[in-house]
């Protein structure tokens, strides 16, 4: 299983790779040593946008991946190109927010938890272990899958016009 620790510079990148699955944890105030010690200890592979510490990380044996896209489509792209992923699939086992795991909560449970408009509207609730965060596929959901259509047809090299 692939996991990933990412620096200050790509905090929204780390929350997509969490919506994928991917076990991602974000370090925004960490020195550069202290990220790659880290990334050591957990076996992770350090995403940055330093060149600098992605240098030096990888002369202390410690897989990095620099990554230079303006936005987080191209640096998703750039990514699983570099790891040779074609295809994503979304899963909802991450919590976006502190990457803990999600767990599927039967609706009754979250009833006085969510907006009574949320909780009508939608049968499948999920529960972060950590943090506690209530997640379900609203239509947030739909711009998220839109998103990572557009990633999946770049991997796939089927480019679609406006980025």
């Amino acid at each position: 299983m692939i996991k990933f620790l990412v620096n200050s510079m790509l905090g929204s990148m780390a929350k997509k790779l969490r919506i994928c699955g991917f076990d991602t944890v974000y370090k925004a105030h960490l020195e550069d040593d202290d990220l790659i010690e880290m990334a050591k200890e957990e076996n992770r592979i350090l995403l940055t946008s330093d060149e600098e510490l992605s240098l030096r990380a990888l002369k202390k044996g410690v897989r990095s991946i620099l990554i230079k896209g303006k936005n987080d489509e191209d640096r998703l792209v750039e990514l699983f190109k570099a790891l040779d992923i074609k295809d994503l699939e979304l899963e909802i086992i991450r919590c976006p927010i502190c990457n803990g795991e999600l767990d599927e909560v039967k609706r009754e449970e979250v009833k006085d938890k969510v907006f009574p408009s949320v909780y009508k509207l939608h049968n499948k609730f999920y529960l972060c272990k950590i943090c506690g965060k209530i997640y379900w596929e609203g239509s947030h959901w739909e711009k998220i899958i839109k998103f990572f259509d557009k990633v999946n047809n770049r991997l796939r090299g089927e480019e679609v016009g406006n980025k």
